[in-house]
């Protein structure tokens, strides 16, 4: 349940090596059917099967932690959903591609996902939106914001036209959109 590391590997190697098809015992093998990565969590819909028919497929939604230790290489942790991960971000198409497992974890999880996908706001240009919370900037309270792209980076602009300012994720929480130009 630790990390594994590979001296001088790249990130890039790391994803090759856990999405790669392999050998999954005698007469087996296994890899990623679907992957990708948000930030350093590598999301995968693994399939495992056997070599020569095919059949008897099993799938499931795994999750790796990738890291880079210090004078070493990337490494990475592995888990699967039956585990319960603290992580959220997985694409919701691939919990169709993958049956519950059994466990308790895993449908708390799944649903935790979909939570997550729905909290998540997609930030674009000229979006609306009302905010809760005790959000300030110069003092005033901060009910609504419109968003605008600052170089690589969003913006917040106040209705009164206050100067842009920086915003956390955390803003966005409970945040109602209003419209979008």
């Amino acid at each position: 349940m630790g990390w594994s590391y590979t001296y001088d590997a790249t990130k890039a190697d790391i994803i090759d090596n856990l999405t790669r098809m392999q050998g999954w015992g005698e007469g087996r093998e296994g890899g990623a059917i679907k992957h990708c990565v948000r930030g350093n969590v590598l999301w995968t819909v693994h399939e495992i099967r056997d070599v020569t028919t095919h059949a008897n497929a099993i799938r499931f939604i795994g999750c790796f932690l990738l890291g880079k230790a210090k004078d070493c290489g990337w490494g990475s942790k592995d888990m699967e959903e039956s585990m319960g991960p603290c992580y959220y971000s997985c694409p919701l198409e691939y919990l169709d591609m993958a049956p519950i497992p059994e466990g308790e974890y895993a449908k708390g999880w799944r649903d935790n996902v979909r939570a997550y996908h729905a909290a998540h706001i997609k930030l674009r240009e000229g979006l609306r939106l009302r905010i809760s919370g005790s959000w300030k900037c110069c003092g005033t309270p901060i009910t609504e914001v419109t968003v605008r792209k600052y170089g690589r980076s969003w913006r917040a602009y106040t209705p009164n036209g206050n100067a842009p300012m920086k915003f956390p994720r955390r803003m966005l929480m409970g945040a109602e959109v209003l419209t979008s130009q």
